[in-house]
């Protein structure tokens, strides 16, 4: 009898997960990706979406309710921030950078079909951008990204969008800066960090009772670091500097 009320519990429980799963609504929508003075991205739908230019449909009657969003949660984030295009704030009064950071993309995410929304967490975006006033609003509520497109109707392009080259330079005769380049793109491909770098310092140290060389990098935050095999040179470890 105990067993049988065992069963029934785990039978209860499993398509408890079940009904639960089948409320995940997948949904796909076009609208603009932007960040304004934040870590965080916010995705804002839009109603209708001009594929050729769609700097007229950056207008707040066309835009619903968005989300924001980690970048990390993005798929091929840094594919997607190079597409980015800077909108100038005009009129900007408020202390902050006067510029407005945006993608116009396709997205496909799951979320519940009925999210709990939560008033107190909705945030207002209000500006003069592009010679209109601007106005959108988001919410923060769980969603799973699964594919995000850009849509290249602003003023970048695809032929914009290139790979950071990995070089053999003078200045580095041990190639550094080359094998941290090479291991980045190999674990993003669109990253724009290998460009970036530069030496900052270079000194011995040790990893994991290993002797090694550090190599301390000019970005990003307060400086990324490598770490190279002392005999071989190889590459290690890559921490990055915390904000």
């Amino acid at each position: 009898m105990r067993k049988f009320g065992v069963i029934v519990f785990l039978t209860v429980l499993l398509l408890g997960c079940v009904k639960k799963s089948s409320t995940l609504k997948l949904i796909q929508q076009k609208g603009f990706i932007i960040v304004n003075n934040s870590d965080q991205w916010r995705f804002i739908p839009a109603r209708s979406m001009n594929s050729g230019n769609c700097f007229g449909d950056l207008n707040t009657d066309n835009l619903s309710i968005g989300f924001s969003f980690s970048p990390s949660s993005c798929p091929n984030s840094s594919y997607v921030k190079r597409t980015f295009d800077t909108l100038t704030i005009e009129n900007e009064s408020m202390g902050f950078d006067p510029s407005l950071t945006i993608t116009p993309v396709s997205i496909e995410y799951e979320m519940d079909e009925y999210p709990k929304i939560n008033p107190k967490l909705r945030s207002n975006f209000r500006g003069r951008v592009a010679g209109k006033v601007l106005e959108y609003r988001y919410d923060i509520f769980p969603i799973r990204i699964i594919d995000v497109n850009p849509l290249f109707c602003l003023n970048k392009r695809p032929s914009d969008i290139s790979e950071c080259a990995c070089t053999h330079r003078d200045d580095d005769p041990d190639d550094y800066l080359f094998k941290i380049c090479e291991y980045t793109k190999m674990m993003d491909r669109y990253s724009d960090l290998p460009c970036r770098y530069e030496i900052r310092q270079i000194s011995e140290d040790s990893i994991n009772a290993q002797l090694a060389i550090k190599v301390e990098l000019t970005c990003c935050y307060l400086g990324d670091i490598a770490f190279f095999d002392k005999q071989t040179n190889r590459l290690l470890k890559i921490s990055y500097g915390p904000k």
